[in-house]
């Protein structure tokens, strides 16, 4: 197959929400590169909703770990699919099983050490660098190498009935500050009794709208910061998908939020955040925010955040929000770790 015009291009990416709007730049790349193939994306149920809005993206496969569920994608088996792209940078059983069931025409991924190779072209030679987000362009510069210019930045498309039904949030040109409530694993929630400190700080120096957002199964938790607030101006919003959340985080002015998909929906959108990490390098190295302002709390811990502090936040968004007002982009992302 001649690399230079498939017809399909087909890019894995079954992994979790925040993998997803990581791999966008990937999709705005081959529609550059490739403007009249056909870009299909193989998605998770959790993170399809992102693939399904964007621009580029001519439709969304959705795979299921339910065997049975998945006979409506079998349609593009058997070499139906010119070009195969899966950028994970660790060997997945799942995504070996999913190249031998499509059989694609060429397929390219990364090759692994003391694992037979997979994929007939290797991405090794063509990481730029460490972040998801850069892990996830490799192909376009081994594809391109490159002829045109290549941007790693995530992008999220919102349809303009959701951004219609958050329209209110601010049209008087509020300040917002939004608070994400909810992580993928427990061990990265920050404490609630923290947070509770920090919103009263935040509501008594300074007159912000705040906002309060999460998952269903934490309104537990929502509902005690709001009530433990001490003012009526804090909210909650409830939102129906990771599409409506990403309008809000775009409405917001600051984000605070653990380490998760939130972080990333403020690098699409370039929303000031501080986020919250545990105290894993390669972690941190792969998914920080890209965020022109930005500041990171790491946590003493390697499996939790629970040290993080009241002062911590505070300090932080205050660093944050001095850096905004003054305009002093003096770097992307500032780290900062407890003791240190």
């Amino acid at each position: 197959m001649d690399l230079k015009n498939p017809k399909t291009i087909l890019v894995v990416q079954i992994g979790k929400i925040g993998d997803m709007i990581l791999t966008t730049p990937l999709f705005s790349g081959l529609r550059r590169i490739f403007p009249e193939s056909i870009i299909l994306s193989l998605a998770s149920i959790v993170n399809k909703d992102i693939a399904a809005c964007h621009k580029d993206i001519d439709e969304v496969l959705v795979f299921n770990k339910n065997i049975l569920k998945n006979i409506p994608i079998l349609k593009y088996t058997f070499s139906k699919i010119d070009l195969w792209i899966d950028t994970k940078d660790n060997y997945s059983r799942t995504g070996e099983l999913l190249l031998n069931v499509f059989k694609p025409k060429v397929s390219i991924g990364f090759c692994f050490e003391n694992k037979r190779k997979i994929f007939d072209f290797c991405l090794n030679e063509y990481k730029t660098g460490n972040h998801a987000s850069e892990i996830n362009i490799s192909p376009l510069y081994y594809l391109n190498k490159p002829n045109s210019e290549i941007n790693s930045m995530p992008t999220v498309y919102i349809p303009e009935s959701v951004k219609n039904k958050f329209a209110y949030l601010n049209h008087n040109k509020d300040f917002i500050v939004l608070i994400n409530v909810s992580a993928g694993d427990k061990s990265r929630y920050i404490n609630t009794e923290v947070l509770i400190e920090f919103v009263r700080y935040v509501l008594k120096e300074i007159s912000f709208k705040l906002i309060v957002t999460g998952l269903e199964k934490d309104m537990e938790i929502i509902n005690f910061i709001i009530k433990n607030s001490g003012d009526e101006k804090i909210k909650f919003i409830k939102t129906e998908n990771i599409i409506e959340t990403s309008e809000i985080v775009r409405r917001s002015s600051i984000v605070i939020t653990p380490d998760t998909s939130i972080v990333h929906l403020c690098s699409a959108f370039n929303i000031p955040v501080v986020a919250v990490y545990p105290d894993v390098k390669w972690n941190l190295e792969k998914f920080y925010p890209l965020s022109d302002y930005s500041e990171v709390i790491i946590s003493d811990n390697k499996v939790s955040v629970e040290n993080v502090n009241a002062e911590m936040l505070t300090n932080a968004f205050n660093k944050l929000f001095d850096r905004i007002n003054s305009g002093n982009a003096e770097s992307r992302t500032r780290v900062r770790k407890e003791d240190h």
